[in-house]
């Protein structure tokens, strides 16, 4: 059974694979008869690969960044001063459910850890 992390990852793959190779199969298929048939063939083919390549490459990128954003110790005193963020407005209803009990200490138990505030 496909979870939803990885309908997250292979629908889309699956999706624009399947676009990208139609459009280098029947893109040929369209092209009219005459002296440079078998260049705008050759450039149709090589369009769809290289902009499924290009594609790809940037969901690979974004979906396993190799680094995350990286914070200054003077940008997260200056967050922590200067923003007020409160549990509550994190939630639309005033009540505060545990996925959010959980992103909020996640986000400030990172900004401390990773930016070395004292």
């Amino acid at each position: 059974m496909v979870t939803g992390v990885d309908r997250g990852f292979y629908v889309p793959l699956s999706v624009v694979s399947a676009v990208w190779l139609l459009v280098a199969l029947l893109g040929p298929v369209f092209v009219p008869k005459g002296p440079n048939r078998l260049l705008i063939v050759i450039s149709t083919v090589l369009t769809a690969a290289c902009c499924y390549l290009f594609w790809v490459g940037t969901f690979l990128a974004q979906f396993h960044p190799l680094f995350g954003p990286q914070l200054s110790n003077e940008s997260a005193r200056i967050i922590m001063r200067n923003w007020t963020v409160s549990v509550f407005d994190l939630t639309s209803n005033g009540y505060v459910n545990e996925d959010v009990m959980y992103t909020f200490t996640y986000i400030c138990v990172n900004m401390y850890s990773r930016a070395r505030v004292c």
